[in-house]
């Protein structure tokens, strides 16, 4: 009972801070949050859909399939640079990120 109440208290809570403040092994939390039902996350940042995201997808994905139909290779000259630093404590850098 109290693991369950532990991460009902603090949903940010790590297994191993759990294990510290109620004096039990690390692998015994996990065993309870299973035997619970409870899933370890993390939160995650993600930008909203809009309402016209679906035809910009559609309208990318011609342009890619028609660019790829003449040039098979084009894929190969792409970089994908965009990046984000992710913090365990739930802080993300968005540095070059749009």
């Amino acid at each position: 009972m109290k693991v369950a109440l532990t991460f009902v208290n603090n949903t940010k809570k790590s297994t191993r801070q759990a294990s510290r403040e109620l004096g039990s092994l690390r692998t015994s939390i996990q065993h309870l949050m299973h035997q619970l039902h409870l899933k370890p996350y993390y939160t995650r940042l993600l930008h909203g859909l809009l309402w016209d995201d679906p035809d910009h997808r559609l309208q990318f994905c011609e342009i890619m399939r028609n660019l790829l139909t003449e040039q098979p290779d084009q894929l190969l000259k792409i970089a994908w640079i965009d990046e984000a630093c992710f913090k365990l404590s739930g802080h993300v850098n968005r540095h070059n990120s749009v």
